[in-house]
Formats: structure tokens, sequence, C-alpha cells
């Protein structure tokens, strides 16, 4: 729980944080006292990497790397700040229901599938959305969100959708007692 991470290293310097389980936040919606001025590297690896609630900001990096092994989820209203590139590697990416995330990238944001096979789970709960905006965006992963919505803005380039890209808005069928009805998708 913090308002975000600092960079102040040179371009040849790689910060890693390594963790089974993940996840940034912001939970007071403390601002960050400055902004870090290096252009190092910082690299996340989880089996699954969670964005928690509040505005999180990750400055003085010229790249930032999350590599979650399953899991790549939004888990509470809020927001990823980076002051660079962005590349993202993930199983998949999904959202705790009704929770919206913004992604920002002042560079470029990548988003690939993790090297490791994941087996996709059924995900419960509805109306997920991850909002990205960055300078260009190629997006080349898996995005389950059902009955949600995934939005990609590139301010400068393009947003190129890749030929491996799975994504999910598909509503889903629900029991209500002895009857069934769909989500919107």
């Amino acid at each position: 729980n913090a308002a975000g991470i600092n960079g102040f290293g040179a371009t040849s310097k790689l910060a890693q944080i390594n963790a089974k389980e993940l996840q940034l936040q912001n939970l007071v919606g403390a601002p960050l006292p400055q902004s870090g001025t290096g252009n190092g590297k910082l690299l996340f690896t989880a089996d699954n990497f969670s964005q928690g609630r509040g505005k999180f900001d990750l400055s003085g990096f010229s790249s930032v790397g999350i590599n979650a092994v399953k899991a790549f989820k939004a888990a509470g209203n809020g927001e990823l700040n980076v002051a660079g590139n962005l590349n993202i590697s993930a199983g998949y990416l999904t959202s705790a229901p009704g929770v919206s995330l913004d992604i920002n990238a002042s560079g470029v944001a990548n988003f690939n599938p993790s090297s490791a096979k994941t087996a996709l789970p059924a995900i419960e709960g509805f109306g997920g959305t991850l909002k990205v905006t960055a300078a260009s965006i190629g997006f080349n992963a898996t995005a389950i969100l059902p009955s949600g919505s995934l939005a990609l803005h590139g301010i400068q380039g393009n947003v190129q959708i890749g030929g491996n890209a799975e994504i999910d808005l598909a509503g889903r069928r629900v029991a209500f007692a002895d009857t069934y009805d769909y989500t919107p998708g």
C-alpha cells in the first residue's frame, strides 16, 4: 500500500520485485511526494499480479515490465500510471466484478502472453473494465472480461491487435432459481 515507486538509477540499472502473489494499491489515496528522475528498468514477476484500489504511479524508469505467469487482475477501482514504456506478459488479463482499472503509459504499452502455458479459469462476476492509454499499443494477449469492456487508446501511434490476441467480452448464462437468463456482452 503506497502512492507508487520511484526510480533514480542509471539506464543500466534494473530493480526487480519477485513474489508468488503481488498486489499494488493505494488504499488511502496518498499523493506521490516526488517523481523519479532515473532511466533504469523495473520488473515485477509473480504467479498472479493484482492492481488494487487507488492511483499507483511508477516513475523514473525507462521501462516497466510485469510478468504474471498466470493472471494480471484488476482487483479494485484505480489507476496504474507508468512514466515510460510498459510491457505486460500474462497468462490472461481479467477483472474483479464491476471493477474499473485505467492503465496509462507515457511510452509504448505491449501486452503479450506469458511464456508458461496457463489454463484459463471460469471467471465469475461481470462488468469489469480495463482501459489502456499509451503512446501506442501492441495487444497480443488474452483478456477475459465477461460482460465487460476493454478499451485501447493510442494517443500518438497505432493500436495493433496481434494474431494471438483473444478478447472475451461475451455475456454469460446465469441461473435464477429454476430459469436462466443471459448477461449482455
